[in-house]
């Protein structure tokens, strides 16, 4: 169950280091979080073929970079997806700089439907990694969930510095904290595992 990664009808932020290996020529996920198989409760990030990145609620509400920016294989990067639903608006940053909003896909986004969370894959037949065609190609690093808004001085400090989760400003909601050194403990008290 992972109801402590479920937005409802509240806010969420994800936030992910990860880095390409090469030119996408089909989708690849680096978060996928389903209430169900073929479900339209999704909170996903993802990159399409050419290499632009995706935030994803609902499935059927998706927002992204503009097509002129391309990631390069070789690189890192930091993405943050933020649904903020005071304000009504989805946002995006990258490599700790604002560049996208939209407007919030309204409504409530469950994902404690019983799919576990998916990293480097999608939840597609109800488990994580069946099939092959949307296995990350690449490595991904220090993947945050947070059930609140993480504002713009947060967003530019973590990505300047790997932050410690028991700090307390930042502690606040965080429902799930992967730092994938050498294992795939959740630093919350969660204890969602991999």
């Amino acid at each position: 169950n992972n109801s402590a990664l479920s937005p409802g009808s509240g806010p969420i932020t994800v936030m992910v280091w990860f880095k390409l290996e090469s030119v996408l020529t089909a989708t690849r996920h680096i978060y996928d979080d389903k209430a169900t198989t073929g479900g339209s409760n999704s909170v996903q990030i993802r990159l399409d073929s050419g290499n632009s990145p995706l935030c994803i609620w609902r499935l059927t509400d998706e927002f992204g970079i503009d097509a002129d920016i391309v990631l390069e294989p070789g690189r890192w990067y930091h993405i943050v997806c933020i649904r903020n639903t005071d304000t009504g608006r989805d946002m995006m940053y990258l490599n700790g700089k604002f560049h996208l909003d939209s407007a919030d896909s309204s409504g409530n986004i469950d994902t404690s439907g019983g799919i576990v969370p998916c990293v480097g894959t999608t939840s597609g037949g109800g488990n994580c990694g069946t099939g092959t065609a949307n296995f990350w190609d690449g490595l991904i690093d220090d993947l945050r969930v947070y059930k609140r808004v993480v504002s713009a001085a947060e967003i530019e400090a973590i990505y300047r510095r790997e932050i410690d989760a028991n700090e307390p400003k930042l502690k606040d909601a965080l429902g799930g904290y992967w730092k994938f050194n050498n294992d795939l403990l959740d630093e919350t008290d969660n204890a969602l595992n991999g």
